[in-house]
């Protein structure tokens, strides 16, 4: 009897050591991840109407950038000294200014998306 309670006792002990090793070894808090994974809050208005927003451009990650008209002015105006854009800018971003941009882009070797972009705007502004 004494042998059997020794050996529970030293197997239990034994456990309870490793348990205590383990717990040393994992840090007691998670440390803060700088990739993670949270869900976009919530729109006040549904997602399809956003998309079919003039003057709205897809940006990486799915958020959508309203335009404004000076800015669309600007594009408009570069487009026109590039020879892409005929007629006056009106801060418009429609068909003609949609087929500009996408003609400047294939003539410049970018992805053709036809859609404004802040590179873009800066190219269009320098040019």
């Amino acid at each position: 009897m004494t042998r059997r309670f020794a050996l529970v006792t030293g197997v239990m002990v034994g456990g309870l050591m490793v348990g205590n090793l383990a717990a040393q070894a994992t840090p007691a808090t998670k440390p803060e991840s700088s990739m993670q994974h949270t869900q976009p809050a919530a729109s006040p208005k549904p997602a399809q109407a956003e998309s079919t927003k003039v003057g709205a451009s897809t940006q990486p990650g799915g958020q959508h950038q309203k335009w404004t008209k000076d800015q669309i002015k600007q594009a408009q105006a570069g487009l026109a000294k590039a020879g892409y854009f005929k007629g006056e800018p009106n801060g418009m971003l429609g068909k003609r200014t949609r087929k500009a941009i996408r003609e400047y882009q294939k003539a410049n070797k970018l992805p053709v998306t036809g859609r404004l972009s802040n590179d873009l705007l800066t190219r269009l502004e320098s040019a």
